[in-house]
């Protein structure tokens, strides 16, 4: 008789443990993640920075092995990028939002102000990186606006909307996984 209990009193310890492990992963995970995926993604747009402003400074910006490198940028991490030349005419476009990041970088200009309505994430010299919300489309996005070495205006931008939903899966995930796993057990 009292293995049968000791058994119980086993299984319900293992129980909880599993429990309270989910629900630690759960709370870390839900107010964690998207800060942490976000500050991934800022890197990202720095790294590309990066690699357009020694263009820009090198006079290669227009070449193709550029286009070739940053088209591999922009496809990989879902962004969108528009370099104007001195001019302020678009001298190379990548990605797919391009049009609404014309639209939102005017509504910046016409302000006068690059933090009316937005969260201004980064500052550093030669460019500002911005948390701005369209109310048209209703969704968030990661913006820099960017001074090249070489004279020209950059503008990278991704949606966070992928962020949020990842971070949301990936909790419904591990929640999902225990539920399962306290059932086997």
């Amino acid at each position: 008789m009292k293995k049968t209990t000791l058994t119980k009193q086993f299984m319900i310890i293992i129980w909880g443990v599993i429990a309270l492990a989910m629900l630690f992963c759960w709370v870390l995970l839900s107010h964690f993640s998207e800060r942490y995926y976000q500050h991934t993604r800022i890197r990202v747009l720095e790294d590309a920075y990066d690699v357009v402003n020694d263009a820009s400074k090198n006079g290669t910006i227009v070449s193709e092995g550029f286009k070739d490198e940053i088209d591999k940028i922009t496809i990989r991490n879902n962004m969108s990028l528009i370099i104007y030349d001195r001019n302020g005419s678009p001298a190379y476009t990548s990605g797919s939002d391009t049009d609404m990041m014309v639209r939102r970088y005017f509504d910046i200009l016409m302000s006068g102000n690059f933090s009316n309505g937005n969260a201004v994430v980064e500052t550093k010299d030669g460019y500002v990186i911005l948390k701005q919300h369209d109310d048209k489309l209703d969704t968030d996005y990661m913006t820099m606006y960017a001074m090249l070495g070489g004279g020209e205006s950059l503008l990278m931008s991704f949606s966070l909307e992928s962020i949020t939903d990842m971070a949301d899966t990936f909790n419904q995930y591990i929640i999902f996984v225990g539920f399962e796993f306290l059932l086997i057990v």
